[in-house]
């Protein structure tokens, strides 16, 4: 199925696809939280996640996650991962069993140590090590979508 010349395999693929066509044609900033569609849970991808939207050209364009407004190329964006969407912080999009990730910061020997929470395995994993509490503050912040720098 097509939606508006991109190739899609549902309607909340649509939604997704009108979403971001909507950030491209204002040139708004989009934050794009990559996760499991049936579960709601959240990926909590770090990198490759903050850009303008941008598309590929040939026969079946693809939406792209481009770094800059006057960027020439850019990451294929996953629109069957796409879990919630976010302009200057506020939902655009968001999957309607979307779980926020459950963060706990924890002192080991030097370092302060941000846990996640993975909920498939009910375990605490080691995500990030920082020397400051107040960067791994910072880091949870961006990771939950409450901050756009980390």
């Amino acid at each position: 199925m097509t939606h508006k010349g991109f190739q899609c395999n549902n309607s909340i693929e649509a939604v997704i696809i009108d979403k971001l066509l909507m950030a491209k044609a204002n040139a708004a900033r989009v934050r794009i939280f990559y996760g499991n569609r049936e579960t709601g849970e959240d990926y909590c991808e770090e990198f490759g996640t903050m850009g303008y939207v941008g598309k590929s050209t040939g026969k079946l364009p693809i939406l792209l996650l481009v770094p800059r407004s006057d960027s020439l190329g850019g990451e294929g964006i996953l629109l069957s991962q796409v879990i919630r969407i976010t302009i200057d912080k506020q939902n655009i999009y968001q999957c309607a069993n979307y779980q926020l990730p459950e963060f706990r910061i924890r002192q080991v020997a030097n370092f302060k140590w941000v846990y996640r929470h993975d909920t498939a395995t009910g375990k605490w994993v080691k995500t990030a090590r920082f020397e400051d509490r107040r960067k791994a503050e910072q880091f949870i912040k961006f990771m939950r979508g409450e901050s756009n720098r980390k």
